[in-house]
């Protein structure tokens, strides 16, 4: 379970929250809820120090997989993070993995979270049934 908020630097926080080695489902039952998918995030970190963390998610649920690159910094460290982006950005278009470096920097802030594409998915999996 991750737990999220800001801190005076009005940068996000994450914090784990270990509710045991198996996903219990008595615990969203305990709060009224329902279990209806998991999200599981595989992390690698590309860099991190002082100024800013770039990191590459793989995340799975609800059958599918997405990947997304991510870059943690204060705001006066911008142009840094950006430099990161711009260097993963390259290797990936050399790998053919991306057709445009131009766009793939033109969408950085532009794609939902993956919490926001997880309930995307469930509801689109839910309307079709």
């Amino acid at each position: 379970v991750k737990n999220h908020y800001a801190d005076s630097l009005n940068c996000s926080i994450e914090e784990d929250l270990c509710m045991g080695t198996e996903l219990n489902s008595n615990v969203f039952e305990a709060f009224g809820l329902h279990l209806r998918g998991e999200l599981v995030t595989s992390r690698i970190i590309a860099h991190k120090d002082d100024l800013c963390e770039v990191v590459i998610d793989r995340n799975m649920y609800l059958g599918h997989t997405d990947y997304e690159i991510e870059a943690e910094y204060s705001d006066r460290n911008e142009d840094i993070a950006l430099k990161y982006l711009k260097i993963i950005a390259l290797y990936l278009y050399e790998k053919n993995v991306i057709s445009s470096v131009e766009t793939f920097l033109a969408r950085i802030g532009q794609s939902q979270s993956k919490s926001a594409r997880f309930f995307e998915k469930l509801h689109i999996g839910n309307s079709s049934t």
